[in-house]
């Protein structure tokens, strides 16, 4: 009677407590970011104990009053904190201290909380990784003028931007780049290289971006300069609603007469039209003899022609958002975040485009282009997240983006200086690109250990097509007869072509994580897997207009020559040259690779109490891979797929360690072995024209693999939330390099390929420092350096290359791609009472080589094309409206302020700088400034 008289007294006093509670929640994490899941938390002396779910999230019933909360994770020290519970919610954000720091660059891009500084998690994340990273938040993006991820990535330390879509890190080519979204890989977007366009991307619909430099066996092996791993915009945690409008004028575009070929109705959209597709032929047109069959066929295409004076307005830009969190019963929650972005980027640009004899440098053609384009850029996402308990959750993410480019060149100049030919020529192409990509992945924490299992499975689709890409040209003879060229081949005459690469990737991973501690030394055993399946299929068609070697003589344009009037007046007519076997082909690559990783943290003394770990991470990496290209007509014909090396395998160890030296110091070292596999572009032997690059580029199907070693050494020193100053030096030996170089062997027209070298070296020194100015002053009483920091990056790097014996290619230079430095300087003003926030940043590369040439002994003037370095300075100023920003904010950017010109040119006295009239300059185009205003709101 009397235990039941205790039980029966606890049972009520404890029901009375529960009915004077106080609710008190948050989130749980670590100084870089992460999310802490299976944190217990309770209180002293209360028997309610909550767990935090696999995003951090937990929230617990407390007797009102003063409380003591316990955080205990596994492998985190414990945390205490003093509360006072009443009857409204209190919200409370714990950061643990790591007895270990998950290495799971996945991991740290958590959602983030309502007042989360992405700068201090940029800065606490490098601090925290165990290898060497670089980072830009959400609110550094905001801080730029970036319109797309590749705007974004060149404000990240050793990255550059080539082409305005193309990443280079550490001055890398981008071919030697990686690229994942929200954790699955993301395959190269190009018809004729080994890279991912960047552009097509929005900057609205990214979270953050990671770079990671260093190799780790839980990473792929196929990498040189780093992996790049985007992040989209995750679920929030309330309800919230965005929208943003902004225009942007550009100097040498907004209100100027500017002749084009247009583009009309759903082509506003980002979708090619219908008229820019192939008509339903009722046969071939390879028999250049029937003459009326083939004249009639042609007049089923479309044949406008018309040249259009317009004046552009500035371009308009648009973004929304929303977010939604959905509370179930028990611990179940459901979250839903979509997003949608358009924007339309007119731009107009003249320059030059010259060709040199290789032999004697006399000038054999030089060309005055006039470019307009129209960008569209529109895409969205589809987040879907559900929390089946504390320790399981699944999410799946969608994302389709579409970029459409429309460009319009209009070309007059001389041909051929020798036999006194005027030219002019009219080109409209259209490159049409659409990612889509689907993932459905999740996490699991098992036992009492918090062991962690990951899995993630993916398809994603690739599309870019060249729908109606049209060339028409004149040649004038002695300033007086002008005629419409009819030439056998495109690239030298009339014609169309059309092309399309499809490619579908399916990509599966597991991983498990296994935590245990020996003595004072706290590990975790990480394993998985990962395979990935790609097919790809490019199908292209080429026609030229005949009657071949036939003259027309004519003063009109291809609106009145070309057209339908047109084509039955001069008994013009389409020839079909595709060569069957050779300019198409399908592909599919397979990649099986498993890993094993071992990560020890070992206390080396302690600081405010508070341990310093020495961490080592090593294992290795396993990759099987697989790659063949096909074309039916070619395997008939020669008995042989297009290319086809086998299955390799390669084995890819790597270590990292970090040594701390004092508690806000400390030193990084890492070895790691990596590859880099050519694309299945760069195998095929078919040639495609670039008419802007006025050159021809054909396949290598005989190219090898490089293989990379790695070394890598930082100091590193963090000695507030947001300074930081980091020195680094690193070194790369490349074995049989692949480059994409000048085709000697090809004489009538200017011809790149792809070949291997024997090795390259690179040596580089980097350094990026962060610094808040309030010091300044304090030592000078000025208050308006309390609210500005300095930001910089800079990186100088050597690099040279070992040469096969037979190589034709420029002895003693750096190799492709490489820049000899990198220079990023950024200057910020933050006023957080009255909204005001300005940036200031200047983004510079040196000059380096673009295309490769051939040596003075085979052509003396054949010397490699540098892309010579721009300057770059971009302005912001923003200001929120409102207190808080409860009306919205208003954005002004400048960019491109130098709007120095972007040239190439051939270093042909080799001292790495263009000097003019000295160096022959083959392409040099003007960039125009861009102001651009945007009004954003949140609701």
């Amino acid at each position: 009677m009397k235990k039941l008289l205790i039980a029966s007294l606890f049972l009520i006093s404890g029901y009375t407590l529960r009915a004077q509670t106080g609710r008190v929640s948050g989130v749980v994490g670590t100084d870089d970011g992460k999310k802490v899941s299976g944190v217990r938390v309770f209180a002293i002396g209360s028997l309610d104990t909550s767990w935090t779910d696999p995003d951090g999230h937990y929230h617990i019933l407390l007797p009102l009053g003063s409380q003591t909360l316990v955080f205990s994770g596994r492998n985190y020290e414990e945390e205490l904190d003093s509360v006072e519970v009443g009857t409204e919610e209190l919200f409370l954000n714990k950061t643990l201290i790591p007895i270990q720091t998950v290495r799971d660059a996945r991991i740290k891009v958590a959602r983030k909380i309502k007042d989360q500084n992405t700068i201090i998690w940029s800065v606490d994340a490098k601090a925290k990784a165990p290898g060497l990273i670089e980072t830009i938040g959400s609110q550094e993006i905001g801080r730029t003028t970036a319109r797309s991820t590749g705007d974004v990535i060149k404000r990240i330390p050793g990255a550059t931007i080539q082409d305005g879509k193309f990443a280079n890190i550490r001055g890398m080519y981008d071919r030697y780049n990686a690229s994942y979204l929200n954790g699955a890989p993301l395959p190269s977007t190009e018809s004729d290289r080994k890279a991912f366009s960047f552009d097509i991307i929005p900057a609205t619909l990214l979270d953050n971006i990671i770079i990671i430099k260093s190799g780790t066996p839980d990473m792929t092996g196929d990498f040189g300069g780093g992996i790049i791993r985007i992040n989209t915009k995750n679920i929030p945690d309330k309800k919230v609603q965005s929208f943003s409008f902004g225009i942007q004028y550009n100097s040498l575009t907004s209100f100027r007469e500017i002749q084009s070929f247009g583009i009309s109705g759903s082509e506003y959209f980002g979708i090619p039209g219908n008229q820019r597709n192939i008509p339903n032929l009722s046969g071939t047109l390879y028999d250049q003899s029937k003459l009326e069959f083939n004249s009639e066929e042609t007049k089923k295409f479309n044949n406008n022609w018309n040249i259009s004076t317009v004046r552009p307005v500035p371009s308009p830009r648009f973004n929304y958002s929303i977010g939604v969190p959905f509370k179930l019963k028990g611990q179940k929650e459901i979250g839903l975040l979509a997003s949608l972005n358009y924007s339309i980027t007119q731009k107009y640009s003249d320059g030059i485009v010259q060709r040199n004899d290789l032999s004697d440098n006399r000038a054999l053609s030089s060309y005055n282009d006039k470019l307009f384009s129209s960008n569209v850029q529109n895409g969205g996402i589809l987040n879907l997240s559900v929390k089946l308990n504390n320790k399981n959750r699944v999410d799946w993410k969608n994302l389709m983006t579409i970029n459409y480019d429309a460009s319009s060149t209009f070309r007059k100049g001389v041909s051929d200086y020798e036999n006194q030919v005027d030219a002019d020529g009219y080109s409209n192409l259209v490159n049409f690109n659409r990612l889509m990509s689907t993932q459905l992945n999740g996490t699991h924490i098992l036992g009492e250990k918090q062991n962690t299992l990951t899995w993630l499975v993916n398809y994603g689709n690739t599309n870019r097509e060249i729908p109606d890409f049209r060339i028409a040209q004149y040649a004038t003879v002695e300033k007086t007869d002008r005629y419409l060229v009819l030439n056998d081949f495109f690239n030298a005459g009339s014609g169309r072509f059309f092309s399309n690469l499809s490619e579908n990737t399916w990509s599966a991973s597991v991983e498990m994580k296994h935590n245990f501690k020996l003595g004072r030394m706290v590990s975790n055993l990480k394993y998985g897997a990962f395979y990935q399946n790609r097919n790809r299929n490019f199908t292209s068609r080429e026609f030229v207009y005949g009657p071949v070697g036939k003259s027309i003589l004519t003063q009109n344009t291809p609106s009145q020559d070309l057209s339908n009037e047109g084509i039955s007046g001069h008994g013009i007519y389409l020839v079909e040259k595709t060569a069957i076997d050779l300019d198409n082909y399908s592909g599919n690559a397979k990649l099986y690779a498993g890993f094993v990783m071992m990560e020890n943290n070992y206390p080396l003394f302690y600081s405010n109490k508070k341990p310093n770990y020495l961490k080592l991470i090593y294992g290795v990496r396993m990759e099987q891979f697989t790659q063949i290209l096909t074309n039916d007509i070619f395997t008939k014909i020669y008995k042989k797929d297009v290319s086809n090396a086998g299955t390799i395998n390669d084995f890819l160890p790597s270590i990292n360690m970090t040594a701390p030296i004092t508690s806000k110091t400390g030193l990084r070292l890492a070895y790691y072995k990596t590859l880099n596999r050519p694309e299945m572009r760069e195998l095929a032997p078919f040639s495609f024209y670039n008419f802007n690059l006025n050159s021809e580029v054909i396949g290598n199907p005989n190219l090898k693999r490089a293989v990379l070693h790695n070394l890598d050494v930082r100091f590193e020193l963090f000695p507030g939330k947001e300074d930081m100053l980091t020195v680094g030096a690193f070194a790369k030996r490349i074995i049989n390099p692949i480059e994409f170089s000048l085709d000697p062997t090809q004489a009538t027209i200017r011809t790149f390929t792809y070949r291997n070298e024997k090795s390259a070296e690179i040596r580089g020194v980097e350094l990026e420092m962060r610094k808040k100015l309030a010091f300044i002053g304090n030592l000078f009483g000025d208050a308006i350096f309390k609210n500005l920091s300095l930001y910089g990056n800079f990186a100088i790097i050597r690099s040279s290359v070992q040469f096969n014996q037979n190589s034709t290619g420029v002895q003693n230079r750096p190799l492709q791609g490489q820049s000899p430095y990198v220079a990023n300087v950024s200057l910020y003003y933050d006023h957080a009472k009255s909204g005001l926030s300005m940036s200031l940043n200047y983004n510079k590369i040196g000059s380096r080589i673009a295309y490769i040439g051939v040596s003075k002994e085979i052509q003396p003037y054949g010397a490699d094309i540098y892309e010579y370095g721009r300057g770059i300075v971009d302005f912001q100023i923003s200001k929120q409206l409102g207190k808080n920003g409860k009306h919205g904010n208003i954005k002004l950017t400048a960019g491109d302020l130098l709007a120095q010109k972007t040239i190439y040119y051939q270093d042909l006295n080799a001292n790495g700088k263009y000097e003019k009239g000295t160096d022959n300059m083959l392409f040099g185009f003007t960039n125009g400034r861009t102001l651009t205003i945007s009004y954003g709101y949140s609701f």
